[in-house]
């Protein structure tokens, strides 16, 4: 019967995985996404089946396991949406996730609470999660599917050397994005490899001067490996302050 089946923990975690790979990630790796996979079901079913054996109640057990993978995927949504709000205080910048990391245990304590003290019946609220959980993974698995069979994936997250901001242009947004990082501790961009500008393996000062050169003053265009021994002379400082047709 449905009422001896509590899954919503399983279904919520591949769906949290899903959800990361097709909708917020915008290429596709199958080895990253199998190995998630696998370490959400063994890391979900061993957290359900120890609170299952420490509260003697596998309902209130499965219903913390989802509780805290909601709140995760929340957290980890609004950090990545807001990557370059900041609240300052005193000269000093705060993160967003210093600012909702409290808030998040906050609410994490006052469900588990509230749960572990309920005398309220479960099984309805468990087959309803169950029936949502099923429902949001097949639609997130249709819409993977769609978007597959569509090639809209790559099998790297490298579309466009440059493109720190990964919105699929090099401009000036890319610029500010990679000095934010650099020098201020900003957002981490979300493809590193298109950030590594000058295809030395590293992101630092050299890639900020490589794509301002190239951004305002039409310079090289971004790489993501190291320039040919031919190619040094067009990669060299004096080369950089010319125009492509100047340049030796």
């Amino acid at each position: 019967m449905l009422r001896e089946r509590v899954f919503h923990p399983l279904v919520i975690g591949l769906f949290s995985v899903l959800f990361f790979h097709f909708t917020i990630a915008r290429y596709l790796d199958l080895t990253a996404l199998a190995l998630h996979l696998t370490v959400v079901l063994i890391v979900t079913t061993l957290l359900t089946l120890l609170l299952g054996h420490l509260l003697r109640d596998r309902y209130k057990a499965a219903l913390i396991t989802s509780i805290n993978i909601v709140l995760f995927i929340i957290y980890a949504s609004i950090v990545t949406t807001l990557p370059d709000f900041y609240l300052v205080l005193e000269e000093s910048q705060i993160a967003p996730n210093l600012l909702i990391f409290p808030v998040w245990l906050y609410l994490l304590y006052f469900s588990i609470t509230r749960l572990m003290t309920t005398s309220k019946d479960l099984i309805p609220l468990t087959k309803i999660l169950g029936w949502v959980g099923l429902v949001l993974l097949a639609g997130q698995l249709a819409f993977g599917g769609f978007a597959l069979a569509g090639g809209s994936y790559h099998s790297s997250c490298v579309e466009t050397p440059g493109d720190v901001n990964h919105d699929g242009r090099v401009n000036v947004g890319d610029v500010v994005d990679l000095i934010k990082y650099v020098f201020k501790n900003g957002a981490a961009p979300l493809c590193p490899e298109e950030a590594n500008c000058n295809g030395d393996e590293s992101i630092n000062v050299g890639d900020v001067v490589f794509l301002i050169n190239h951004v305002f003053r039409n310079g090289e265009t971004p790489r993501t490996s190291p320039p040919l021994p031919g190619d040094q002379a067009a990669s060299s400082p004096e080369n950089d302050r010319l125009l492509p047709e100047e340049r030796v």
